[in-house]
C-alpha cells in the first residue's frame, strides 16, 4: 500500500451513538489487501487521487490521469517508479457534466507526444455540459463548475408518464495541445472533434479513448438510456427527439434505420484526430466503458456492460477497416440470449433479428466472452456474485510475466472488484476454460492500461468501506511480477494523531509493515513533510510538533534488495476535528421514490467557534445491494448548512447513503454518513386461466411471481402475446389494472396483485383433403401400403390437412413372368418415406421392368 488514506466511517448506529472519526486520522483498521497468486504485487504508484478514471502514459514515462470531474494532471516517471505530486495538465470541469456516471471517463496521450513528430497531443473524451436540443446554449448547461465534484441536475429524467425530460448531455471528444512548461506538460488549447449523441439518463454514456494502429482515434459511446426499464425513448417527452422505436436503448441499432440523422450512441467510432471526420466501426453496445486493441493486430476487444443478466467481453476483428460495421445486438440481446423485457415488446429492430430476417450484415455477433451476473467467472474465485460491471479490457504485454500469460486477455470487474487473466489457447484466442484469477479484492478498479516497462495497471476509484468516493483516496496500481525479491509493504499509525493543545508529542509505528519474503526490514521518515527522508530511523519513532499546522509525516520501508514502499499520513497539530451539535434527519426516516429529503447540520470547532454554512459539504447516493453493494452518487451540494434532496428512482434492494462533511479552518474535517430505508410494497404478478411467463424489470419468471419494490418506482411489466396449451391457443386479452400487454406502472403504496387474463381461440373444424397414391405403369399392379394397409393404384383417401402419413412403395413386383422394380416418387421421397398432407395430392410409385 504506497498511500495510507484515513477516513471517517459512520453507520447509522454511529449517528445515534455520537461517535465520530475526524477525516485525515486513521481510523485503526485497514481495508483487506488484494489477494493475487504467488509472485504477484498490486502497489500503489501514484496516491492522493480525486476520483480518477483513466489514466495513460507518453512515451517518456509520464502519467496523464483523468478524474471524473474533468480535471487532468501529470506525474513524472522516475526510474521505475513516479515522482512528486500531481502536476496540473488541464481543467476541463467547466464542460465536463459530472453527474451520476457521466464525467470525464477516456484519455489518450498521442504515441507520438514529445518526440518531435509534431502530434504532442492528448485526446479526451467526456459527457458534454450542454444540451443538445441547443447546440448554441450555454456551457455549462445544467452543472456547475464551482462544484469539485458532482455537478446538479435540477429535475432529473423520470419514468413517470409526463415526468421531466431531465438533464440532457451529448458525447464530446476533443484534441488537447500539449507544450512543456517549467518541465511539465501543459494543455495550450483545446479542439473540437466530435459533439454528438444524446444522453437522456445519467448512466451510459461516453467510454474509452485510444489510438489505433493506423493511428486513428477510437472512441466509444454508450447508449444513454434508462438502467431501469425497457427504454424506447417514451420517456419525458422525448428530448433526443427519436422516432418511435427507435429511442432510448434501441438507439445502439440507430445504424439499421433511416428515419432520423445517425446519431453515435451505442457506438464504437473511429475519427480522424486531424480532422474529426468519423464513422461508425461497430455498435448494439449498452454501455461500452473499456475496450482495448489486441497487441499487433486490428482486433478490439470491448467489455459492454449489462443490464441484468450478463456482462459481455466482445471480439471485434478489422476494426481499421472500412467493411459495413458489426452489430452486437443490444438491446435485443445480452450474452448469448434474447434480452427479458425486450423480447416481448416485439420491436421491429429486434424482430428482425430474431426472425433472421435482417440482412446478414446487420445481425448480431455473439458475444466471445460473456458472464452470468449470478455466476463466478472462475469456479471458486471468491469474488463476489450476484452483481457485475466490467470496468477494463487489456492484454499482458510484459516480458517478467510468465509464460502461460503471456498475451494473455484480462478484464476487470468494478462491482466485483476482481480481475481476471484468460490465457491463450492452442488455437493462439483466449481460452474462457484456463480463465484464471488474477487480483481478487482489488480496489475499485475502473480502467486497466499497459505501462511504460509492459506491466499491468488499473485505476483504483477510491471508494471507501461504505462504497462511496472518499477525497483523496483514488489510486493508480501496477501490478507486477517477481517471483523472487518481491517488494515489501508499508503501514503507518500515529498516536495522538492530533491535539488542540501546542507542543505536540507523537509515537509514529510503521511495525505493522511487512514483507512476503520474510526480508529484514529498514525504515527511513520525513517528519516535517518536506518530502525528504532520513529524518529518522527505525520501526518506531517519537516527534514533537510546535506549530499550529497540518503535517504530512511518511516512512519508507526497505527490504535491503531494492525493493521499498511508502506510507503516509496526515498531523494535525493545534488543531482539534469539529464536532456535530445537530445533524437531520434521523436515520429512521423512511422514502419512496420522489419524496424531498430535508437536511441539516450544526457544528462547533475549539478553533473556530460555530461553523458557517460555507464549512458544510453534503452528498446523497444510492447504495444498491442485488448481492454485493456498490454506490451510484446522485448530487453534491456545498456551502450548505440545510436544504433538500429528491429521492431518485432505483431498484429494490437500494438504500440512499446520507453524507455531510464540516471542514474547519485549518482543513480538518468530521464526517457523518447514515443509510435510509426505502418504503417498500410487494407485487403480485399472475395469469389466469393458463400459465404464461411474466417478466418483470426485464427478468423473466413463471407465473405466479412476486417483487418486492420500492414505493413510488417505476416499473415494466410484459407478457407474451400468445400462450400454447391444452393443444389451443391463448391471447392476451387484458390487464387487471387496465395495462398494455407491456406496459409501465408506478408501485403504489400498499401491496397489491397485477394479473394477466388469457381467452381461448375457437376452436375450428379441421381442413382435410384428398390424398392418391399410384403405381406407374399401371400394368406393373404394384400395392402401396398407405398407414400400414395394401392399397391397389388408384387408391384415394380423405386426410386432415398437415397429417403426417407413412407411404411404402414395393421394391419388385413380378406380374406374368416380368419383373417391375420401384425406380422413384414422383414427389422426391424415398421408396418409404413419410408425406405431409396437402391439398389435392396425388404421389405416383414410378417402376422400370427388368429385361
Amino acid at each position: 500500500m504506497g498511500r495510507i488514506v484515513g477516513v471517517a466511517r459512520m453507520s447509522a448506529v454511529a449517528l445515534v451513538v455520537g461517535l465520530l472519526v475526524p477525516i485525515g486520522v486513521p481510523s485503526g483498521t485497514a481495508a483487506a489487501d488484494p489477494v493475487l497468486p504467488s509472485g504477484f504485487q498490486d502497489r500503489v504508484v501514484i496516491g492522493g487521487l480525486d476520483q480518477p478514471t483513466v489514466v495513460d502514459f507518453a512515451a517518456d514515462g509520464t502519467a496523464f490521469v483523468g478524474n471524473q470531474a474533468g480535471v487532468i494532471s501529470t506525474v513524472a516517471r522516475a526510474g521505475a517508479g513516479f515522482a512528486g505530486t500531481p502536476a496540473p495538465f488541464a481543467d476541463l470541469t467547466r464542460s465536463v457534466q459530472n453527474y451520476w456516471d457521466r464525467g470525464l471517463v477516456g484519455l489518450a496521450v498521442d504515441p507520438a507526444l514529445g518526440t518531435g513528430a509534431g502530434r504532442d497531443f492528448v485526446y479526451v473524451a467526456y459527457a458534454y455540459d450542454r444540451d443538445p436540443r441547443d447546440p448554441a446554449g450555454e456551457v455549462p448547461a445544467w452543472g456547475d463548475p464551482a462544484a469539485p465534484y458532482y455537478d446538479d441536475c435540477p429535475a432529473p429524467a423520470s419514468l413517470e408518464p409526463g415526468g421531466s425530460p431531465g438533464c440532457a448531455a451529448s458525447i464530446r471528444v476533443t484534441r488537447l495541445a500539449a507544450a512543456k512548461v517549467d518541465g511539465a506538460w501543459t494543455m495550450t488549447s483545446e479542439t473540437e472533434l466530435l459533439a454528438d449523441g444524446c444522453l437522456q439518463f445519467p448512466s451510459h454514456g461516453s467510454g474509452a479513448v485510444h489510438v489505433g494502429p493506423d493511428r486513428m482515434l477510437y472512441v466509444t459511446a454508450g447508449e444513454g438510456a434508462s438502467f431501469d426499464t425497457a427504454d424506447r425513448g417514451q420517456f419525458g417527452g422525448n428530448p433526443c427527439g427519436d422516432p418511435v422505436n427507435e429511442g432510448g436503448s434501441l438507439r445502439a441499432q440507430d445504424l439499421r434505420t433511416t428515419g432520423d440523422p445517425l446519431g453515435i450512441n451505442g457506438s464504437l467510432l473511429r475519427i480522424d484526430p486531424l480532422t474529426g471526420e468519423h464513422a461508425i466501426a461497430a455498435y448494439g453496445f449498452r454501455n461500452p466503458w473499456r475496450f482495448a486493441f489486441r497487441p499487433d493486430t486490428d482486433e478490439v476487444w470491448v467489455g459492454d456492460v449489462g443490464a441484468g443478466g450478463y456482462d459481455e467481453v466482445n471480439r471485434l476483428t478489422a476494426a481499421t477497416s472500412t467493411t459495413a460495421p458489426r452489430n452486437f445486438g443490444w438491446p435485443c440481446f445480452e450474452g448469448p440470449a434474447r434480452t427479458p423485457g425486450w423480447d416481448e415488446l416485439d420491436v421491429p429492430l429486434c424482430e428482425s433479428l430474431y426472425a433472421g430476417t435482417a440482412p446478414v450484415a446487420q445481425r448480431a455477433v455473439a458475444p466471445y466472452l460473456p458472464y452470468s451476473r449470478s455466476g463466478e467467472v472462475v469456479p471458486g474465485d471468491g469474488c463476489p456474485t450476484g452483481t457485475a460491471s466490467v470496468s477494463g479490457v487489456q492484454f499482458l504485454t510484459g516480458s517478467a510475466y510468465p509464460t502461460d500469460l503471456q498475451g494473455a486477455l484480462v478484464f476487470a470487474d468494478f462491482a466485483r472488484g476482481c480481475v481476471w487473466s484468460v490465457p491463450l489457447g492452442a488455437d493462439g484466442q483466449p481460452d474462457r476454460s484456463r480463465a484464471r484469477l488474477l487480483v481478487g479484492d482489488a480496489d475499485s478498479p475502473v480502467d486497466l492500461t499497459t505501462g511504460p516497462e509492459g506491466d499491468l495497471y488499473y485505476v483504483d476509484y477510491g471508494l471507501n468501506d461504505d462504497g462511496y468516493p472518499e477525497a483523496g483516496a483514488g489510486a493508480i496500481h501496477r501490478v507486477s511480477y517477481d517471483a523472487i525479491g518481491r517488494p515489501p509493504v508499508a503501514r503507518i499509525s500515529a498516536d495522538p494523531p492530533y491535539s488542540s493543545v501546542l507542543p505536540l508529542s507523537v509515537e509514529l509505528d510503521a511495525s505493522a509493515s511487512s514483507d512476503p519474503d520474510g526480508d529484514l526490514l529498514g525504515y527511513s521518515w520525513d517528519l516535517d513533510g518536506d518530502g525528504s527522508f532520513g529524518d529518522d530511523f527505525g520501526p518506531v519513532v517519537y516527534e514533537t510538533y510546535t506549530v499550529a499546522k497540518p503535517v504530512t509525516v511518511s516512512v519508507r520501508v526497505t527490504d535491503g534488495n531494492g525493493g521499498s514502499d511508502v506510507a503516509e499520513l496526515t498531523l494535525h497539530p493545534g488543531n482539534d476535528p469539529p464536532t456535530f451539535t445537530a445533524v437531520t434527519p434521523a436515520p429512521t426516516l423512511t422514502w419512496a421514490v420522489g419524496d424531498p429529503i430535508p437536511f441539516s447540520a450544526a457544528a462547533t470547532d475549539l478553533q473556530d467557534g460555530t461553523l458557517p454554512a460555507s464549512a458544510f459539504t453534503w452528498s446523497l447516493a444510492v447504495s444498491h445491494c442485488p448481492s454485493v453493494c456498490h454506490v451510484h452518487p446522485i448530487e453534491t451540494r456545498t456551502g450548505v448548512a440545510s436544504g433538500t434532496f429528491t429521492a431518485p428512482d432505483h431498484e429494490y434492494p437500494s438504500r440512499l447513503v446520507l453524507r455531510v462533511r464540516a471542514t474547519d479552518a485549518g482543513g480538518f474535517a468530521t464526517e457523518r454518513s447514515f443509510e435510509l430505508s426505502p418504503q417498500t410494497v410487494d407485487l403480485r404478478f399472475a395469469t389466469t386461466p393458463v400459465t404464461a411467463p411474466v417478466s418483470v424489470l426485464g427478468a423473466e419468471g413463471p407465473s405466479p411471481q412476486a417483487r418486492r419494490v420500492i414505493v413510488g418506482s417505476t416499473f415494466t411489466v410484459a407478457v407474451p402475446p400468445t400462450v400454447n396449451s391444452g393443444g389451443r391457443t391463448w391471447r392476451f386479452a387484458g390487464w387487471s389494472d387496465s395495462g398494455a400487454r407491456v406496459h409501465q406502472s408506478v408501485a403504489p403504496a400498499s401491496d397489491t396483485s397485477y394479473v394477466a387474463r388469457y381467452v381461448a381461440d375457437a376452436v375450428a373444424p379441421a381442413a382435410t383433403s384428398r390424398l392418391t397414391v399410384r403405381a406407374v405403369p399401371a400394368r406393373a399392379r404394384a400395392r402401396v401400403r398407405v398407414d400400414g394397409v395394401a392399397r391397389r393404384s388408384g387408391w384415394t383417401g380423405r386426410f386432415e390437412v398437415g397429417e403426417r402419413v407413412r407411404i411404402v412403395a414395393p421394391a419388385r413386383v413380378r406380374r406374368a413372368g416380368k419383373v417391375w422394380v420401384f425406380r422413384r416418387w414422383n414427389d422426391g421421397g424415398r421408396r418409404a418415406h413419410t408425406v405431409t398432407v396437402r391439398r389435392d395430392q396425388v404421389l405416383r410409385a414410378v417402376y422400370v421392368r427388368r429385361r
